[in-house]
């Protein structure tokens, strides 16, 4: 259970309410890169995909509660990059040995 894993200051806490609405991420733009720690090793070569992401929503419904405090939050703003790796890429099927994300 997460509540046994929690600092006893918080072992109450609850979400009383969790919706993060109905707006879409923004995704872009995607840039591709090698992937840094095989750029010597031809035969294990891979790619590095960075993606940006951002969520911006007005409609967020979340609301936390310990013991007698509530708190809540109606606005947030997410954004970073997403790096997506594939390595090592083969001459062969499947053409992708791992992902990494």
């Amino acid at each position: 259970k997460i509540q046994d894993k929690l600092p006893f200051a918080l072992k109450g806490l609850t979400f009383k309410k969790f919706t993060l609405g109905k707006t879409t991420p923004s995704v872009g733009p995607i840039t591709i890169w090698d992937a840094p720690c095989l750029k010597d090793d031809i035969d294990h070569r891979g790619l590095e995909l960075h993606i940006e992401v951002e969520l911006k929503t007005k409609n967020l419904d979340v609301e936390l509660a310990i013991g007698a405090l509530t708190a809540g939050v109606k606005e947030c703003t997410i954004k970073g990059t997403l790096v997506v790796r594939l390595d090592p890429l083969l001459d062969h099927s499947p053409m992708l040995g791992g992902l990494v994300i």
